[in-house]
């Protein structure tokens, strides 16, 4: 059988080339350090998660921030409001 060549997606590009705000050690002053935290995930979502890391060279920390970035992004509506209503600036 013929190995078959796939592309790469390039709908969200996920590369080590990550932004600078990512790297502690050279973090710009203004921008607040990282939290570290720790989260529980099914054995089929590690697995999908090693395979675009392998895929891509990104490692899982920044997949998992790129997830939850456009998680966070589908619903800015519903925070602001949700800000709103529980009177929090941020």
């Amino acid at each position: 059988m013929p190995e078959v060549i796939r592309e790469r997606s390039t709908e969200v590009p996920l590369t080590l080339d990550m932004p600078m705000e990512y790297n502690l050690a050279m973090k710009p002053p203004n921008l607040p350090i990282m939290k570290r935290t720790a989260i529980f995930l099914r054995p089929d979502q590690t697995d999908e998660l090693k395979v675009l890391s392998d895929w891509t060279g990104a490692p899982w920390a920044e997949l998992i921030r790129r997830a939850i970035d456009a998680y966070l992004e589908s619903r800015k509506d519903e925070i602001a409001e949700a800000k709103k209503q529980l009177g929090r600036k941020k």
